[in-house]
């Protein structure tokens, strides 16, 4: 199975992940599509911030995506792998928040609502904060974009009050 990507406006790019390739573990699925964007300078600097994550094959569950555990265990899995969540994952809608739901331990208040502890953001944002940092260095990425990257993804979760 292909990893397609699609470009929906100037500001998002979809992949959407397949239920057989998250119940089968497959990761390559994911890390083969980011090894060709990766090799490409500019293609890796166009999908900054604009990277939204679906989930194909889910649509019938009763629970909200970050609950599903299946999801959750692929994509913590992935991470270890691919740290770069701050660096591909849109702030224009609700990819991020939905990814610190799917990476952090949450508790539900009700309905589709949830809630993070602070702690457990904070462990969970300090590795990826960590990991964006060296991922700057890894792929020789303006240095100045840095601080301004990390202000607006602290922008960004501010409004979650976490």
């Amino acid at each position: 199975m292909e990893t397609k990507f699609f470009e929906i406006d100037r500001n998002t790019i979809v992949l959407v992940i397949p239920k057989v390739i998250i119940e089968s573990k497959n990761y390559s699925f994911f890390l083969n599509a980011f090894e060709r964007v990766l090799k490409d300078k500019e293609l890796t600097r166009k999908f900054k911030n604009r990277l939204s994550i679906r989930f194909d094959g889910f649509e019938g569950e009763s629970k909200k995506e970050f609950e599903i555990n299946s999801i959750r265990s692929y994509m913590q899995h992935l991470t270890q792998k691919f740290p770069y969540w701050y660096y591909f994952l849109s702030m224009e809608d609700d990819s991020m928040w939905s990814m610190m739901l799917i990476l952090c331990k949450f508790e539900k208040i009700h309905g589709w609502q949830a809630k993070i502890s602070r702690q457990e953001f904070l462990t969970v944002s300090m590795y990826l904060l960590e990991h964006l940092h060296k991922f700057y260095e890894q792929y020789a990425l303006p240095k100045r974009e840095l601080i301004p990257l990390v202000k607006r993804i602290t922008q960004y979760f501010a409004e979650f009050k976490i």
